[in-house]
């Protein structure tokens, strides 16, 4: 005979409620998505749109650890992933690695979840590659008035009272590792 205690009811209507909740946060989220364990890496769950992103079938992705995605070092992403479970940092700019081989600059919303096995990192990646990429690209804006620079949105304006150039957006990830060779 097992020692398995077995529930002698079934799951609450509050539980199942939040249950399917989950499953339509997680499941039905267009943003990529992992649920990762901080002690070992592994990747515990994946949205199917991270399985898109990453190109790997959702079997094949919760085979993984999260080192074989992130090109940092496996030492400099458990640190990482430390901080993220004492709350001392929860946002991140990596480089990920997608089945293909192609490496993608991203910006890693993270936080700790506490389950009833333990803490569970829940990570919210968006790809912001193309963004970096322009970023690093000579800005060729043209002058004022030039009509072949008609619908260009410039990354700074000037303000009239103080002839300052300002960014007029945040770049929280602009100065991404590209010491990383491409595999």
């Amino acid at each position: 005979m097992s020692s398995v205690q077995l529930p002698t009811t079934p799951p609450s209507v509050p539980v199942l409620a939040a249950e399917a909740l989950y499953r339509q946060l997680f499941e039905k989220n267009r943003a990529v998505q992992l649920l990762i364990d901080p002690t070992s890496g592994r990747i515990l769950d994946a949205n199917p749109a991270a399985c898109t992103f990453y190109g790997y079938k959702h079997e094949e992705l919760t085979r993984m650890r999260i080192t074989e995605i992130n090109t940092l070092s496996e030492e400099e992403v458990i640190q990482e992933m430390q901080r993220a479970v004492q709350k001392k940092r929860l946002f991140f700019c990596f480089r990920h690695r997608l089945a293909s081989g192609a490496e993608r600059d991203a910006e890693i919303y993270t936080s700790p979840i506490q389950t009833q096995d333990g803490v569970v990192l829940h990570s919210i990646i968006h790809d912001v590659t193309s963004r970096v990429e322009a970023e690093q690209q000579p800005w060729r804006g043209k002058p004022n008035g030039s009509r072949s620079g008609q619908g260009f949105t410039a990354p700074f304006s000037a303000s009239a009272r103080s002839r300052r150039w300002t960014r007029r957006t945040p770049r929280p990830c602009s100065a991404f590792s590209r010491s990383h060779s491409p595999m």
